[in-house]
């Protein structure tokens, strides 16, 4: 992994964890290394299995029924039904749809990954009519895990990338090079 991408894995990493709404009394820090690899298992199993491999299934077994998730600036319940409506909703509009996973680190309770989603736009996805164009977009996930399964979410991806890269906005023109005054 190359310096950018990890400085913005940490970056990414700690503005998730600044959202958090949870008090100090209530974030331990402090867990058995198995635990944390139980938590960075369950994030895994959700990525690759949930929304790579489309498992919706799985939701059931990973999300608490109370889940809340935090996702584009709004609090929604996120439990299990909710969570395969959104996994179902993006596999469909995105052809192919598949996360890369770059970074994926757990601290106490919390797991976070550094992902790209790709994908061919094919049916209306956040407003936007399908475009038939590749889609390339960086994402970061957290999760809040207590007793196997996941109580809270926060997700933040590049909304202007993906709607740049399907058309729905236009991409930034270089500015137009000076002209020179005519030689005396």
């Amino acid at each position: 992994m190359n310096v950018k991408r990890l400085t913005s894995c940490f970056a990414g990493a700690a503005v998730l964890l600044s959202l958090s709404t949870r008090s100090p009394a209530e974030s331990p820090r402090t867990t058995s290394a198995a635990e944390l690899a139980a938590n960075k298992q369950l994030m895994t199993r959700f990525i690759e299995d949930v929304w790579n491999s489309g498992h919706l299934e799985l939701c059931d077994e990973l999300f608490a029924k109370d889940c809340v998730g935090h996702l584009r600036g709004h609090q929604l319940p996120a439990g299990p039904a909710e969570a395969k409506q959104v996994v179902s909703k993006w596999r469909d509009s995105l052809e192919n749809f598949h996360f890369t996973v770059h970074s994926l680190m757990a601290d106490g309770d919390l797991a976070v990954a550094y992902l790209t989603f790709t994908g061919t736009h094919v049916k209306p996805l956040l407003g936007v009519a399908p475009s038939g164009k590749s889609v390339k977009v960086e994402e970061m996930l957290l999760c809040r895990i207590a007793n196997g399964k996941i109580v809270e979410l926060w997700e933040i991806f590049d909304e202007y990338a993906f709607r740049r890269e399907t058309g729905d906005i236009a991409a930034p023109q270089a500015p137009a090079k000076p002209r020179r005054p005519p030689a005396p």
